[in-house]
């Protein structure tokens, strides 16, 4: 019965280190889960502002248009010139704009990544955590044996030698 209590014990704090590994890799993936979202909905927002480009460059061009055409100019030279270079200016905005979202979904995916890798690295840690309490919990409850066992031995050799 004596014995109980400790090994009890041991069995509490390695069973406390595995809670807190899979606690914590618990947090980490939820985390994870999170980054990968907000990469997604990155891309997703990109998307969205590069086709609202997109649109604003067309009416613009479409209002140039009807006014040259109002104003009796031809479409040539120098107007098409500038239509076009308008299209080619909107294409490359567009471009930034999808680059800028690719980047940051990219940075939310990393993240992600790294923290999936601390969730299985904390799992692990817990683990070996809780086998080096119990270890070390065994071999605390061994050398107490071994003390009690060296006590009780030079008690009797004392006592025998007594008499």
């Amino acid at each position: 019965m004596g014995a109980a209590l400790p090994i009890a014990a041991i069995a509490m704090t390695a069973a406390s280190s595995v809670m807190g590994g899979i606690q914590e890799g618990s947090s980490l993936r939820a985390e994870a889960r999170s980054d990968a979202e907000n990469g997604r909905l990155s891309l997703k927002a990109g998307e969205q502002e590069a086709m609202d480009t997109l649109r604003q460059a067309r009416f613009e061009q479409g209002g140039a248009a009807v006014q040259m055409a109002s104003s009796g100019l031809l479409f040539g030279g120098s107007i098409g010139t500038v239509l076009s270079d308008s299209a080619l200016q909107a294409e490359m905005d567009i471009d930034r704009i999808r680059d800028r979202s690719a980047a940051e979904a990219n940075n939310y995916y990393a993240n992600a990544a790294q923290k999936r890798k601390a969730a299985r690295g904390a799992v692990l840690g817990g683990l070996f955590n809780a086998v080096t309490s119990a270890v070390g919990g065994a071999a605390n409850l061994q050398s107490k044996g071994q003390q009690s066992a060296q006590a009780t031995k030079e008690r009797t050799t004392t006592l025998g030698a007594a008499r």
